[in-house]
């Protein structure tokens, strides 16, 4: 949702960062049909990334049709790309703001922004905040804390700026050892360095608004999370292991939260199977007028057995509740 404000520039060259790391070699007029732009600008943009990342790219070769390159392996994809987006305006400007800082001017100030331009942000801010429900009559803007927790936690993901989400070596301790006692104990589920790091710093947000801003789930929310396998560890984790990142009972919900943001890793396909009932049961089976369709569709669509299973995930796809809220999956 974010990536609809971020400025264009910062997006085309995200994501030529991304095409060339990944396939070394890019056709110029293909990469200017799928970003609706001229060639002359994706090789502008190109320019850029080859001055930008001097160090980073070992070898650079442009043609008028193609362009390679090969990317030091010392740098991950991510590590570029949040090099890049730290160079947006917008979400700067956005973080400065959910910080807590609404004084336009010294936003602009500290940004090195021109009055017109931070005043064309917050205009855009505001939008955006409009089309989540936040806008409010008077024209303020009243983030729920949960979702602005998320919005913290995307920016920080996009861009790599941890300014502010204040570091606690205890908190971030305590939150590492329950990701390894989750991935222990649950259907080997494995959580990528990207995502633990995101556990990590949700726990860090936690601990340090809990007790000013306190976090709210819905009586839903709660529900379909206390039926799931993954919230009872939780709560039996931070009770072994006498976590001190959940201080009641709602931010044990925001932790359950981050750790089933993200897909994880799971080589064993039985396991995978049994996850799945699970979701399966609760996002389907609950709902009777969910499932009669699925029946309906499967009898006129003469689906066989065989082919029973994907009809069945494709409607845990699109049978995920939907609000005004977010999450933080669903702003990246």
């Amino acid at each position: 949702m974010l990536e609809r404000y971020i400025e264009k520039n910062i997006f085309r060259q995200v994501y030529l960062c991304q095409q060339l790391y990944q396939k070394k070699k890019i056709a110029l007029h293909t990469m200017a049909e799928r970003l609706n732009v001229c060639t002359i600008t994706i090789t502008n943009d190109l320019e850029l990334l080859k001055e930008s990342f001097g160090q980073e790219i070992l070898t650079f070769e442009r043609t008028k049709n193609t362009c390679k390159a090969s990317f030091s392996s010392a740098y991950s994809l991510l590590e570029l790309t949040q090099r890049i987006f730290r160079r947006s305006d917008f979400l700067r400007v956005l973080n400065d703001f959910l910080s807590g800082n609404t004084h336009w001017s010294e936003i602009a100030e500290k940004e090195f922004l021109s009055t017109s331009k931070i005043y064309q942000i917050r205009a855009d801010i505001f939008e955006f905040a409009e089309e989540l429900g936040y806008l409010q009559s008077d024209h303020t803007i009243k983030l729920p804390e949960k979702d602005l927790r998320y919005l913290l936690l995307a920016i920080s993901r996009y861009t790599g700026d941890r300014s502010a989400i204040p570091y606690n070596k205890m908190i971030a301790s305590s939150a590492a050892d329950l990701i390894d006692y989750v991935e222990e104990h649950f259907f080997d589920r494995d959580y990528p360095s990207s995502e633990r790091e995101i556990i990590i710093l949700g726990s860090q947000l936690s601990s340090q608004r809990a007790r000013q801003f306190p976090i709210q789930f819905s009586d839903d929310e709660k529900q379909t999370a206390q039926q799931t396998p993954l919230f009872g560890l939780l709560r039996e984790g931070v009770k072994t292991l006498k976590s001190t990142i959940c201080t009641n009972e709602e931010e044990l919900f925001f932790i359950y939260s981050l750790f089933n943001a993200r897909n994880y890793l799971c080589n064993n396909l039985e396991l995978l199977q049994k996850d799945f009932e699970v979701v399966y049961q609760n996002h389907i089976k609950c709902y009777p007028e969910i499932e009669k369709l699925l029946q309906q569709l499967r009898s006129a669509l003469n689906i066989s057995i065989e082919n029973e299973l994907l009809l069945k995930k494709l409607f845990c796809l699109l049978s995920v509740p939907l609000g005004p809220t977010c999450s933080f999956s669903s702003l990246m």
